[in-house]
């Protein structure tokens, strides 16, 4: 898969999608790829393991090469890093595993990139609290971006870290919704196809954020660029 660069008028933040799209998603090696590029974040997506880890994958389902299904949250991490992914390769690669959330930051620190933490899963308050414990054992607290489908998972976040970059991942926002969100000092990250400029202006004048996911082509990235989005994550483009 190749990476196009785009004319970015407004200087949108360009956030990598799990990964740099030219490796796997939610590895070391897409992390690194997207290291490598002029990315402002780096986005992953953050699930539990059962015996109390965190790990860096999509979906809560994962194959073994035989077929074998394994599910993220009811495994434990020795088992679901002995597995190797692949989505498309020509062969599975030795170096292709499940990262951890330690593997993830370790690298976004040492690329400089802003961590775009979505938590996947309706994460309870100690496992928040976990997360930001090892996220300031890596004395990153500062370059993190919380978002989440799950309010509550913000609102913990919030309660716990109250000077916290968090985003709301919304498919459509309504004047409503963005009234919502700004009392609570929420950004918004909304789905490309409902993003159009009223709204994302309307969101400015409440003070708050937009981000839009997920343009994969330039035509598609006309959308977030022309109504005026903060940030625009992407697979494929830079």
């Amino acid at each position: 898969m190749n990476i196009t660069k785009i004319d970015n008028p407004i200087n949108a933040k360009m956030v990598s999608h799990a990964g740099n799209g030219m490796e796997c998603q939610n590895t070391a090696a897409g992390f690194i790829a997207a290291g490598n590029r002029s990315y402002f974040g780096i986005e992953t997506d953050l699930r539990f393991t059962r015996d109390g880890h965190f790990v860096c994958h999509h979906n809560n389902e994962l194959y073994t090469p035989d077929g074998k299904l394994i599910l993220v949250e009811e495994s434990d991490l020795e088992t679901l890093c002995s597995v190797p992914i692949s989505y498309g390769q020509d062969r599975v690669r030795r170096d292709m595993r499940v990262p951890t959330l330690e593997d993830y930051l370790e690298i976004c620190k040492r690329y400089g990139k802003v961590c775009v933490l979505e938590l996947k899963s309706k994460f309870n308050r100690e496992q928040v609290e976990k997360v930001i414990e090892i996220i300031r054992e890596y004395d990153y607290l500062d370059k993190i971006i919380y978002i989440s489908f799950y309010e509550e998972c913000l609102d913990l976040v919030r309660e716990l870290l109250p000077s916290a970059e968090v985003q709301m991942l919304l498919s459509e926002v309504k004047p409503e919704d963005a009234d919502h969100f700004a009392a609570k000092g929420m950004d918004i990250d909304m789905l490309v196809w409902n993003t159009n400029k009223e709204i994302v202006d309307y969101c400015h004048s409440l003070g708050i954020k937009v981000g839009c996911w997920t343009c994969d082509t330039v035509e598609l990235a006309q959308i977030p660029l022309q109504a005026g989005c903060d940030f625009i994550t992407t697979n494929t483009l830079e």
